[in-house]
């Protein structure tokens, strides 16, 4: 089984028509060319329960490359973001409460952690927010959208979230696309201001179909491909940002002991500041700290207004 990690998008219009190379000489390798497969203060809400959205749900994480890994093209972007202004992906058929929460202003990172599997247009999530709960509170109350949440705090300062929402179209066609056949969707989702990201597991020829068919209005980024593993699952909720600090951190010894080197020398590497090493690696230390303790999560109080 193969694995594809991916950024989707809404797409932008191309500037000019695209030769089969790209500005650098390099020609882009599409799905066809993957390589062969081988083996506290708690709130809640509800409003009424009419919807008018299309099908919902969507789905997997990230992880670091291998040496078999490379990325996709075609209609994909290559592994080095798009220099082009993207829209945002909470708006127009891409729009959701999800997206929303994770564009809002004091919220790090959402992680879309389980969701129900059944094909209907009010779908329900539970969701990992890195944010105040003031603010969580605040996005889902305000959006039209939600129908049913409740929030709680975890000790790590993570908020928890259950969301049921009116589904756009554009959710129905992700869902249909990543879950045909022999696809799998691996959880959480990473959802950014502009894109969410998330891991696809299935046989070469199926992902391959899938990101052949995506429907026009989306862009897919290929990040990472390779043979499916376990290790997979490990760390998936880092940001990518966080997974490439805490990887600097651990090649220059920073988790000897003694510590072989300093948040100054991590920051060299990285060129940021110091103080940017020690945020992400506070916040990367306490994903994975609460990736093993998620149970010790405060029990949730419900209601209803």
């Amino acid at each position: 089984m193969k694995y594809v990690r991916t950024r989707l998008r809404p797409s932008t219009p191309e500037p000019a028509e695209r030769t089969a190379e790209d500005e650098s000489g390099e020609r882009r390798n599409g799905p066809d060319d993957w390589g062969d497969e081988s083996g506290g203060g708690d709130e809640s809400g509800r409003r009424g329960n009419e919807h008018d959205g299309s099908d919902g749900s969507d789905g997997g994480g990230d992880e670091p490359g291998d040496t078999d890994d490379r990325s996709g093209g075609g209609r994909f972007a290559s592994g080095v973001e798009d220099e082009r202004q993207a829209p945002t992906i909470g708006t127009e058929q891409y729009d959701t409460p999800i997206a929303d929460l994770a564009g809002s202003e004091g919220v790090d990172t959402v992680h879309l952690l389980a969701g129900g599997v059944a094909d209907t247009d009010t779908p329900t999530y539970t969701l990992s927010i890195e944010a105040d709960e003031a603010t969580v509170h605040r996005v889902l109350e305000s959006d039209p959208d939600v129908l049913e949440w409740e929030i709680a705090s975890a000790e790590t300062g993570v908020v928890y979230a259950y969301v049921r929402f009116r589904a756009p179209p554009g959710v129905g066609e992700i869902r249909e696309r990543f879950t045909s056949d022999s696809l799998v969707v691996l959880l959480p989702v990473t959802f950014h201001p502009d894109s969410v990201e998330l891991t696809v597991v299935g046989t070469q020829s199926d992902l391959s179909n899938a990101f052949e068919t995506l429907p026009s209005a989306l862009e897919a980024t290929v990040l990472e491909v390779g043979t499916y593993r376990e290790s997979l699952h490990r760390g998936r909720s880092l940001t990518e940002r966080q997974r490439e600090v805490l990887a600097v951190a651990y090649e220059l010894g920073y988790y000897d002991q003694p510590s072989e080197t300093s948040h100054e020398q991590i920051a060299d590497r990285l060129e940021c500041a110091p103080s940017t090493v020690g945020e992400h690696l506070r916040k990367a230390e306490r994903r994975l700290v609460s990736e093993l303790f998620e149970d010790s999560a405060e029990g949730m109080k419900t209601g209803s207004r």
